[in-house]
């Protein structure tokens, strides 16, 4: 396979590069420890830092996908595609404390009191805007990902019509499958006593985010195919 085509290959940004980022995760998680450890998963750390990265870029997909479609029919794409673009610059906004954790401006005290890390965030003041939406997340990556290429595998019914463009590709499989598996090692752990990674929230909204800008780039790609003619 020559570079080019390797570069650009569903295989490498798909399997090759998730699997790895979690090995060194565990290798990280099992190897290093003390001072060294809490620093990677702190707001400025390594791990934040490319959340906020992916969203970003996700969120550059998805604005320029929607320039090009520009709400003309089925306009349902569009709103869909208005709803990641909404949706990416707020959990990059937050990921970032909108912009606290680089410009390091101090937290009003009204706001201290409201906000339980004491950053100028949302939502770190109410669980209805940090569990429940990361939750909603969590289930559309999993269906998305997991059960509706099962789905198709089984030969079942096609899609409805509504659904079939906006639904990931079956590529994606091993990075909802990745998410699933840190959810599942997180909570063994727990009950065992011995949780395997730090901070395993963290680790599954990287790989949440990591599928959400692949899944702009696939639809990015195959959107403008179902317009209507004008």
């Amino acid at each position: 396979m020559k570079l080019a085509s390797f570069l650009y290959s569903s295989r490498l940004w798909c399997v090759y590069i998730p699997s790895l980022l979690l090995m060194v995760q565990l290798v990280v998680e099992l190897t290093v420890s003390g001072a060294a450890h809490v620093n990677l998963h702190t707001e400025n750390g390594p791990i934040e830092t490319m959340q906020f990265v992916l969203l970003a870029l996700a969120f550059a997909v998805s604005v320029r996908l929607l320039w090009r479609l520009r709400f003309r029919r089925p306009v349902g794409l569009s709103l869909w595609v208005l709803l990641a673009v909404l949706g990416c610059f707020y959990v990059a906004g937050e990921e970032v404390s909108w912009g606290q954790h680089f410009l390091n401006w101090d937290t009003p005290e009204y706001w201290k009191a409201l906000n339980d890390q004491e950053e100028t965030n949302l939502h770190n003041t109410s669980a209805w805007l940090d569990q429940k939406p990361r939750l909603l997340l969590e289930i559309g990556v999993l269906i998305g990902g997991l059960l509706i290429p099962l789905y198709r595998r089984m030969g079942r019914r096609a899609l409805p019509s509504w659904l079939a463009p906006i639904s990931p590709p079956d590529r994606l499989f091993p990075v909802a499958l990745i998410v699933l598996l840190i959810k599942l090692a997180d909570k063994l752990g727990d009950a065992a006593g011995s949780p395997l990674f730090e901070r395993a929230s963290e680790v599954i909204e990287f790989y949440l985010y990591y599928f959400i800008l692949l899944y702009m780039i696939y639809i990015r790609r195959v959107l403008p195919t179902y317009l209507k003619k004008e």
